[in-house]
C-alpha cells in the first residue's frame, strides 16, 4: 500500500538518518551493515548500552549542553505514538586538525537519561505489534547550548556517530553533514510589555 511506512529489516534506523539529513550524508558503509537490520535487533538493544557521539567545531562542542530526540509515529488508524529521548554528555574530548594543528574538534558522547531509557523500552513494545501499520514518522532533533551572543552562526560541518550494543564499534550515521544554524535568542526585556 501506498504511504504506509512497515518496519522492516534494516528501515527503522536508516529511514531516521535519511529523515534527520537526508542519504548524501551517510556512509554506504553504514547503509551496507544496516541493511539486515530488523525489529528482532531493535528488541536485543539495551538503551542503557546506547552511546551516540557527536563530532562538532570546538567551540559549539564545549556549548552543547542538552540534546532530545523526539519520534512521533502515526499508526494508520490514526493513533499517535510519541516517544521523547532525553540524553546527557558522559565526555567531553577535543583535539586539534588540519594545517599547524589549528582547527579544534570537539566530540561529546552521550547516553540516554533514565526517562530516555523508560521511552525506548515503551518504543520497542509499541513496535512489537506487528500487526499495526504506520502512515508516517517524523523525527525532530533538538539541542541546546549557550551561543556566544557576539558571534554571528555560521556554517558547520556535524559527524555522528552511534553504538548500539556495549560489544560493538561505532557505526557513522552522519558524516560531515553541512548544517547552518539556527539561533533564538531570547527576546529584550524592551519587547515585553
Amino acid at each position: 500500500m501506498s504511504g504506509i511506512i512497515r518496519i522492516t529489516n534494516g528501515l527503522l534506523i536508516l529511514v531516521t538518518a535519511i529523515v534527520v539529513v537526508g542519504c548524501s550524508s551517510i556512509p554506504l558503509s553504514t547503509m551496507w551493515r544496516m541493511r539486515d537490520f530488523g525489529i528482532e535487533d531493535l528488541h536485543k538493544i539495551d538503551p542503557n548500552d546506547l552511546r551516540v557521539q557527536i563530532v562538532l567545531p570546538g567551540q559549539m562542542s564545549d556549548n552543547l549542553k542538552t540534546a532530545e530526540v523526539n519520534v512521533i509515529n502515526t499508526r494508520i488508524n490514526d493513533q499517535v505514538d510519541r516517544f521523547r529521548f532525553p540524553a546527557e554528555i558522559i565526555e567531553r574530548t577535543e583535539r586539534r586538525e588540519g594545517w599547524r594543528k589549528q582547527k579544534v574538534i570537539g566530540e561529546t558522547t552521550w547516553k540516554l537519561t533514565n526517562d530516555g531509557v523508560t521511552d525506548f523500552v515503551r518504543m520497542q513494545k509499541a513496535l512489537a505489534d506487528t500487526s499495526q501499520e504506520y502512515r508516517s514518522t517524523e523525527i525532530n532533533v533538538k539541542a541546546e547550548g549557550d551561543p556566544n551572543p557576539e558571534v554571528e552562526p555560521k556554517p558547520f560541518e556535524i559527524t555522528i556517530r552511534i553504538r548500539l550494543f556495549a560489544d560493538e564499534p561505532y557505526l557513522i550515521l552522519i558524516d560531515k553533514a553541512k548544517i547552518t544554524p539556527e539561533i533564538k535568542r531570547p527576546r529584550e526585556a524592551s519587547d515585553k510589555k
